[in-house]
């Protein structure tokens, strides 16, 4: 994931560097958020 890109699972952050190692039950609440540049 490149950056500018936020994960949270059950509405807790997921740092970077645990990405990968992150289980993600079944139900969880999963988000993905983009920081997008605008005025």
């Amino acid at each position: 994931v490149s950056g500018g890109v936020a994960v949270a699972v059950d509405r807790q952050v997921v740092p970077r560097s645990a990405h990968a190692a992150t289980p993600i039950r079944p139900g969880a609440e999963v988000e993905v958020l983009r920081a997008v540049g605008g005025g």
